[in-house]
């Protein structure tokens, strides 16, 4: 852990990001931290749809679901097991609340990954922990439910982080 005598700790830098209206529901979202941008807007009927980029919700499916297979890789690196394959799919439900808003009711994160065998004991220690490195889940756990399955040669793991209080909203 750096001291405050080695200055501030990159891993706590706040993520900025601008964004800049275009008309209706369509931003170019500047990735500051990162370097990059990303055309958002709403689907159709509210959006006007192709070619414009994402909506919110999609940023945050593809957020989770990043973070949840780079914090795999991570935790993968760490005890030296080479990935020969991996892939992601992640998907978020939706449901209707009070005065018909939309709201997240759920998160699954289905990731399918490959190794060599000679690599099977290390891949299954990552298997108990990985979720612990991902920013994203765990700051947004307990919200709604998100459930974790990691296809592998060996099986399955699952894992589900459960709503806080046993309710949505």
């Amino acid at each position: 852990m750096p001291s405050d005598a080695d200055g501030p700790d990159p891993g706590l830098a706040d993520h900025v990001v601008e964004l800049d209206h275009k008309g209706g529901y369509n931003f170019t979202a500047r990735f500051v931290s990162e370097s990059g941008k990303l055309v958002m807007d709403e689907p159709e009927p509210l959006g006007e749809g192709e070619p414009w980029g994402p909506e919110g919700v999609s940023l945050l499916t593809g957020g989770a679901g990043y973070c949840l297979t780079a914090s795999l890789v991570f935790c993968l690196n760490k005890v030296r097991v080479p990935v020969e394959e991996l892939s992601t799919r992640a998907t978020t439900h939706l449901q209707r609340v009070e005065k018909r808003l939309r709201r997240v009711s759920g998160l699954e994160i289905d990731i399918t990954v490959r190794v060599a065998e000679e690599h099977q004991k290390a891949f299954e220690r990552c298997l108990g922990h990985f979720t612990e490195f991902c920013i994203v889940t765990e700051s947004i756990r307990g919200n709604f439910p998100i459930s974790i399955t990691v296809h592998h040669p060996w099986g399955e793991f699952e894992k589900e982080l459960p709503v806080a209080n046993g309710t949505l909203y």
